[in-house]
């Protein structure tokens, strides 16, 4: 019987699914002596840990197979020659490429830039594994093959891309940055990116000028290429002008320092997330100069789905119960993969949530925060819930923002299915881990399948997203903004988001988004210098690595960690 092995390395995001190179027959011996000192499979252990294990493991299969055995049934050239470019073994016609591509909906970048040394490196650190041979499973029964049959619509109009600006490298090697996250001052109107490598710029006139060095200023700062990992978010107090307060998120290895929220005794933490205040005496001061203090860290399952978004909400005014208070995104850190499903466990935990604090208050079990009073869960008694929670059942609430009448919308990145847009409600449950989506998944049994619920199950008590695709559309849903500019009238009053992988934009109409109500939305053409492209064709490479960003006029722009080219939304044609 023929034998199909897979070999996938996945980067950044949960949702990314891509093929495996592929042989029949038995192993070709030809240039396949592996070197096995112990240097190089250090360096092969590091390699993977920072370019294959967000995807993958040797015991099970996860977001992508796992690879135990992998050198026992494929050459050493034919797994080099994947991982330096994989879309040319599909390309070539291989008749499993091409079927397990399908399958996986995905196609992973090539790695040629890692260069032969580490490529190899890696292959004799899978080598060490060859032994432990886990089986694919093909046709896992009950698997829902395309939970959405229907495609998305595109557009009947074009909108035309402007370059605006470029941030400047932080790494040598692609991609050239980590942009992120791009939102205007609450007070001056300047545009502020974060840089995962730990950067933050402020734009003015189209020109970045480092506001802060994250990394410089904490010195346990931690990042991994590969992951999510480093500086991941940043919020301007909204009386910055007066108070001079700013908060962000930041990684640091495990047991650094105690955590406010650890994770249950069974479960290993591999680093913390920390939210971090900072304060200067002038705030018009440039660059940051001031002091900080710690609210809080937490202990994560793994370094995948974790703090991607803080956040102020910007509708809120003085003497509003919710001026003040700010938002945290935390997803389930990979728990339920590493099949701890009750460590995302609602109002229980803090993981696969979106929290609320009051960050001048101190009624926090460490003092160090407040619990705003009317937070969903402050008056339960009778059993241990988490305060903090506002809403729960994220696997990775990646983006959230709010409408200009205060609707709070956020993106959630699915697993092997769905991906979902919700308007968010206090106390409201999204479903994960039971839900991916508007279906049903036993994450015990395999992350793989999902169920169609019936009308009673539909009736449990969690809010389904207004707005979702499935893996055939994209692989990971970037969060975005509400279009409030001038410039593009089909686009007025419209919620703009797209896929981080594939690039592809899409558009809903907000006053249609409701809680647990689905709606239609379309797919955005744009162009760039007169020519109809895609993100994918710009930054010529396999993942687009998307982004957006949004000004103080209520324009909106879209970028890619690639090439840390920033463009605005400019008109349509």
């Amino acid at each position: 019987m023929k034998k199909t092995i897979l070999l996938s390395f996945g980067l950044l995001t949960a949702s990314t699914l891509v093929f495996q190179a592929c042989k029949t027959g038995p192993k070709s011996n030809k240039s396949d002596k592996l070197t096995t000192t112990a240097a190089t499979i250090a360096q092969g252990r590091s390699v993977f840990e920072n370019s294959c294990a967000a995807c993958h493991n040797f015991e099970s299969n996860g977001i992508g197979p796992s690879l135990a055995g992998v050198t026992r049934e494929l050459s050493k050239d034919e797994v080099m020659a994947f991982i330096s470019n994989p879309k040319k073994v599909i390309d070539s016609g291989n008749e499993r490429a091409v079927k397990l591509q399908k399958r996986y909906k995905s196609v992973m970048p090539s790695y040629f830039i890692l260069g032969k040394e580490k490529i190899a490196s890696l292959v004799a650190y899978l080598d060490t594994y060859r032994d432990l041979v886990k089986p694919f499973e093909s046709d896992e029964e009950g698997i829902i093959e395309d939970p959405i049959p229907k495609k998305i619509e595109k557009a009947d109009f074009v909108v035309n891309l402007e370059y605006a600006f470029q941030i400047p490298a932080s790494s040598e090697e692609l991609p050239l940055t980590r942009i992120t996250k791009m939102e205007p001052h609450p007070n001056t109107g300047d545009v502020y990116v974060c840089d995962i490598n730990g950067k933050l710029y402020r734009v003015k006139n189209n020109k970045p000028e480092l506001y802060m060095d994250v990394q410089a200023l904490m010195p346990n700062f931690k990042q991994k290429s590969g992951w999510a990992t480093g500086f991941g978010s940043y919020a301007f107090h909204p009386d910055f002008e007066n108070n001079g307060l700013l908060y962000t998120s930041h990684t640091e290895p495990t047991d650094t320092k105690k955590a406010d929220f650890p994770l249950p005794e069974e479960v290993s933490s591999q680093l913390q997330w920390i939210v971090q205040e900072w304060k200067t005496n002038n705030p018009k001061g440039m660059p940051f100069n001031g002091t900080n203090r710690e609210l809080f860290r937490m202990d994560m399952a793994t370094r995948a789905h974790g703090m991607q978004n803080i956040s102020f909400n910007p509708t809120a005014k003085k003497g509003d119960k919710d001026y003040g208070n700010l938002y945290i995104g935390i997803g389930d850190g990979g728990s339920v993969e590493r099949k701890f499903p009750y460590v995302a466990n609602g109002k229980h935990t803090p993981w696969g949530s979106i929290l609320r604090i009051d960050p001048s208050g101190n009624n926090s079990a460490n003092g160090k925060y407040g619990i705003p009073s009317d937070n969903p869960f402050v008056n339960i008694t009778g059993e241990k819930v988490v305060k903090e929670v506002y809403a729960n059942g994220f696997r990775n609430p990646h983006r959230f923002t709010w409408t200009k009448e205060g609707k709070m919308l956020s993106a959630n990145i699915g697993q092997h299915n769905m991906e979902d847009v919700y308007v968010v409600n206090p106390g409201a449950n999204h479903g994960w881990p039971r839900r991916e989506g508007s279906f049903g998944i036993n994450s015990q049994e395999s992350m793989h399948k999902l169920y169609k619920l019936s009308e009673e199950e539909m009736q449990d008590g969690v809010t389904y997203p207004t707005l979702e695709y499935d893996h055939d559309e994209g692989n990971a849903v970037c969060g975005g903004f509400v279009y409030y500019g001038t410039d593009i009238p089909s686009l007025t009053g419209k919620y703009i988001f797209g896929d981080i992988l594939k690039g592809r934009l899409f558009f809903a109409d907000e006053s249609k988004m409701e809680a647990g109500k689905a709606i239609d939305f379309h797919e955005m053409r744009i162009a760039l210098d007169g020519k109809e492209t895609t993100l994918l064709e710009m930054t010529n490479n396999g993942h687009a690595k998307l982004r957006l960003g949004i000004d103080a006029n209520g324009d909106i722009y879209l970028f890619s960690m690639n090439d840390a080219k920033v463009y605005r939304l400019a008109s349509q044609q």
